[in-house]
């Protein structure tokens, strides 16, 4: 069944299989649906016949992209799960000598005694291990694998609790943090990363903001049947993507900042797939850019 399954998304009726849908080829009813409705067909769950196990019959009650990406996110969990491991080990291995070199230093400096000549000689390594902490803490975000540890959230109090969190770096910055939008998006999310995506986002926007401009957070909620979306939206006034950006932001060590690392959007983008949503950005007429998180929220 798992084999006809992935023929049906490859297009191809299976070697070994016969699939029967009312009298017609799977492989061909699939192409025909798709054709017709722009990528967007219906598609075929495929269920063993009790009489033969040989014959596989379908039902017609879920949409080809549902199924695509439901596979494409089995897929991506199973790679994370690896990543996540190798990460984690590196991780471990890495990290305490980092920080063992950190209070090296430390008690160095303390016997030395401080001075500009020794505060400048030792600043570059100070700023070396602290982009290490940084790269080694964002790869374990990135690798991390979706939990499930979900609970009834309020989206609005999340961005407030980012906003917040971020004023004091858009205040140095002289950028002014606003958050609109509906006050009661409640769904069911793993609110520690939903918080640290959108944090990512505000992030991203205050640093490609100039001084004097606002970001601005919006938050809500829409229903499309009986699939409630959690939508979080954030824009800023700086200079906006380029063509060929766009369609790399979300690439893992894909960054425009200057020594960034490059996991950002990328661990936004995860945290979006492991709520069944998506993320993706534009820019803003009149200059900016904004960058959407919308999230599965029952």
């Amino acid at each position: 069944i798992t084999e006809v399954a992935a023929a049906i998304l490859d297009g191809d009726e299976g070697p070994a299989l016969r699939t029967e849908c009312g009298g017609r080829r799977f492989g061909g009813l699939e192409r025909r649906a798709m054709e017709a409705e722009g990528g967007r067909g219906r598609g075929a769950v495929v269920e063993p016949a009790e009489e033969d196990h040989h014959v596989a019959r379908c039902r017609h009650d879920l949409d080809t992209t549902q199924v695509v990406r439901m596979e494409r996110r089995a897929a991506n969990d199973a790679a994370f799960i690896r990543l996540g491991t190798l990460v984690g080990a590196v991780a471990h291995d890495v990290r305490g000598p980092l920080a063992s070199l950190g209070m090296n230093l430390d008690a160095f400096q303390a016997e030395i005694g401080g001075g500009p000549q020794v505060e400048a000689a030792l600043a570059p390594i100070h700023r070396s291990l602290g982009r290490i902490n940084a790269l080694m803490q964002a790869l374990l975000e990135y690798g991390r694998p979706d939990g499930h540890f979900r609970s009834a959230a309020n989206l609005h109090q999340l961005a407030r609790m980012a906003v917040d969190a971020r004023r004091r770096d858009a205040s140095a910055r002289d950028v002014t943090l606003e958050l609109h939008g509906q006050t009661d998006v409640r769904g069911s999310l793993d609110r520690p990363r939903v918080l640290q995506a959108i944090d990512n986002l505000i992030g991203n926007a205050v640093y490609h903001s100039p001084p004097g401009a606002v970001v601005e957070v919006q938050v809500e909620g829409r229903q499309e049947g009986n699939t409630q979306w959690l939508v979080c939206r954030v824009s800023d006034r700086g200079k906006g993507f380029k063509p060929d950006e766009l369609a790399r932001v979300f690439e893992p060590f894909y960054s425009r900042r200057a020594g960034g690392i490059g996991l950002g959007l990328a661990i936004v983008q995860r945290i979006a797939e492991q709520h069944e949503g998506r993320a993706w950005a534009v820019n803003r007429d009149g200059g900016g850019a904004a960058v959407t998180l919308e999230l599965k929220g029952a």
